[in-house]
């Protein structure tokens, strides 16, 4: 029925307010039917109204995960795909999946954060910018029990493991930023260590590739 999907009105808006699974599996339905919503002031009700404060994030954060993960793109580049918000175009579901997908990580993480590190392990220093951004995202909202295993992830591969390049912030470290400031003051020696040593030594394939053309 994607026809008439295409053209009845839903108020996404209104359905968010009273967020349920009923209005993940619709948009679960989008997603996978490739079906465009349009709402020019969306994102401005994204940001009010997801929080994983809401019911559905307590209650179901596993059903709603597991609904919604398959759809991310294990690519590493996504310039003109719909889920690269370096693009004017923000205002859409790509986004909107994003954003709930952070809020039930929230609520699993507050609930057991072994979970969401079994969750999305497999995906883990694979350099694709969409769970690159998840898996940082989260990691700020980690335990200091994992603080250990945090900075070590961190060190090990920064290349593929540090850099938001698809939120369309400004800053490209600004999520590792803060995973750092909360996890780099708590963890061990030897991995506070290991993270010093890493980031002295770090040098860009950039800046290489540059040097390297003079």
């Amino acid at each position: 029925h994607r026809e008439l999907a295409e053209e009845i009105y839903i108020d996404l808006n209104d359905m968010l307010k009273e967020c349920n699974m009923r209005t993940i599996k619709l948009i679960s339905f989008w997603i996978s039917a490739k079906i465009k919503y349009k709402c020019q002031q969306y994102y401005r009700y994204e940001e009010n109204l997801l929080n994983s404060d809401n019911e559905i994030f307590i209650s179901h954060a596993e059903e709603v995960l597991d609904e919604l993960i398959k759809y991310l793109p294990e690519e590493k580049e996504l310039y003109y795909s719909n889920w690269s918000r370096r693009s004017k175009d923000i205002n859409n579901l790509e986004h909107t999946v994003l954003e709930i997908i952070k809020n039930a990580n929230i609520a699993v993480i507050d609930s057991n954060p072994f979970q969401f590190w079994n969750q999305y392990e497999k995906w883990m220093g694979k350099g694709y910018p969409i769970f690159n951004e998840i898996i940082l995202h989260g990691f700020s909202y980690m335990p200091f029990d994992f603080s250990d295993k945090i900075i070590d992830y961190i060190s090990d591969d920064m290349e593929n493991r540090i850099f938001d390049l698809e939120s369309g912030s400004e800053d490209k470290l600004g999520l590792v930023k803060k995973v750092i400031e909360k996890h780099a003051t708590i963890c061990c020696d030897i991995s506070f260590k290991k993270l010093e040593n890493t980031i002295v030594l770090y040098k860009s394939p950039i800046a290489v590739d540059c040097r390297s053309e003079e």
